[in-house]
């Protein structure tokens, strides 16, 4: 449980600097961000594996952290012998 709790105390701490630099937030789905509209940029919606920067959103151009995903995990997912299979 430790080795987590260190991951979140610094994800956290990129987190709050990434708001301090102005960035938006996590994309919602359209509902849910217009009900929650401060959702994008509260503790409890962010990733737990984000990418190391926030980046520019090339559908809105709005500056946005994504989540670390593994390109090469992507690509051998769906070939991979699984249960069940």
């Amino acid at each position: 449980m430790e080795p987590l709790k260190r991951h979140l105390k610094t994800v956290r701490r990129l987190h709050d600097r990434a708001i301090q630099e102005g960035y938006a937030g996590v994309e919602l789905p359209d509902a849910l961000a217009r009900k929650y509209p401060a959702a994008p940029l509260d503790w409890g919606w962010q990733y737990v594996s984000p990418a190391p920067n926030p980046s520019i959103d090339p559908r809105s151009g709005i500056r946005r952290r994504t989540t670390r995903v593994s390109v090469r995990r992507q690509r051998r997912a769906p070939n991979e012998e699984g249960p069940g299979r």
